[in-house]
């Protein structure tokens, strides 16, 4: 009767071990591949192409990809004036907003839309999205509804790219190359106004955890910028030769102290430690190709950087400062902007 029991105790014990293991989080990277028209989801853990998804009607040659915080929504901008929505679960294109000539929902202007960077309010109900060639807008999009909320913000400046939202969903800050500012918006009253200035261009902004302070790169200069964003002066700026050649995009651990920061032309990727007010560059590595686009899994211990000029993605190991392993994507699709989310 004793060994039954043990028998049933160990059937059971691997049973739960099982259910463990078939449930675990995966963490898959959506990848937007600028020279298709579609978004790749890709295993990081086993480096293999899960799927690649075509983008819904005519959207074309998409940039950046959101997540929205639940896991559920990717949120893809197009330079062709297009939002595409895909649902993760299913790996599915859903709803594709066409804005391409809008004088009657986006401008003045029939000049085509060219929308780029994207990020979702901490609640998960908005994205915002930054649009550059109708003299600098910002749109706000239901992410229910799919749909675009009221009248976008114009004006904002001459270029305006990445941004970052505080974990509070109150502000967001938006870089704009073309004049070298960052701007400050408020999201609920939907005012915004320049907050600092002479960075030459200013490719990317993230913010540390507390958003006490932000890590700006300077893409023309090569500069990294810690900003203390409640006064908004540079506590510290770094630049090494031969590395920040052309910075692109940058990525922040969970905890805030390691940045990474893709070099465009230097085909590498530099780890940063940041510090309270100063800033230390811990190493530089090669990554073969040119690198566009950058993302931490929620642990920080994987970086997944797209080379966009070999079709392939980087994984690299981030405790150990060294490249993993890479996808190879296929010529011509062109893989930029990245964005990670774990699933079941």
């Amino acid at each position: 009767m004793q060994g039954r029991w043990n028998r049933l105790l160990v059937f059971v014990a691997g049973m739960i071990c099982l259910l463990a293991v078939e449930s675990r989080a995966q963490d898959v990277a959506v990848v937007a591949m600028l020279g298709s028209s579609e978004v790749d989801f890709i295993d990081i853990d086993t480096a293999t192409v899960l799927k690649r998804v075509k983008l819904i009607g005519r959207a074309s040659l998409p940039q950046k990809v959101a997540v929205t915080p639940d896991g559920a929504t990717a949120i893809v901008t197009c330079e062709t004036g297009y939002i595409c929505f895909v649902d993760v679960a299913s790996m599915t294109a859903t709803k594709t907003l066409r804005l391409l000539k809008g004088p009657e929902r986006i401008g003045r202007t029939l000049v085509p839309n060219e929308f780029e960077g994207v990020e979702v309010t901490p609640d998960g109900t908005t994205a915002l999205v930054t649009e550059g060639n109708e003299g600098g807008a910002l749109l706000f999009v239901d992410i229910a509804t799919q749909e675009i909320i009221g009248s976008p913000l114009m004006l904002l400046g001459d270029g305006p790219g990445e941004l970052a939202i505080t974990p509070d969903g109150v502000n967001a800050f938006v870089v704009d190359d073309g004049l070298g500012k960052v701007f400050m918006v408020d999201i609920a009253s939907r005012t915004f106004w320049p907050v600092l200035d002479g960075l030459g261009e200013p490719a990317d902004i993230v913010l540390i955890p507390d958003a006490s302070r932000a890590l700006i790169i300077d893409g023309d200069n090569g500069w990294i910028n810690l900003v203390d964003i409640n006064t908004w002066t540079v506590l510290d700026s770094k630049r090494v030769e031969g590395a920040f050649t052309e910075p692109s995009t940058i990525a922040l651990s969970p905890d805030g102290t390691l940045a990474i920061v893709t070099n465009y032309s230097d085909r590498s990727i530099s780890f940063v430690r940041v510090g309270t007010a100063d800033l230390y560059i811990e190493a530089t590595i090669k990554v073969w190709g040119t690198p566009n686009g950058v993302a931490l899994t929620a642990d920080g211990a994987t970086a997944v950087v797209s080379l966009y000029n070999i079709s392939a993605v980087a994984i690299i190991d981030v405790p150990g400062r060294s490249f993993k392993t890479i996808v190879w994507r296929g010529l011509g699709l062109t893989p930029v902007g990245v964005a990670i989310v774990s699933v079941p």
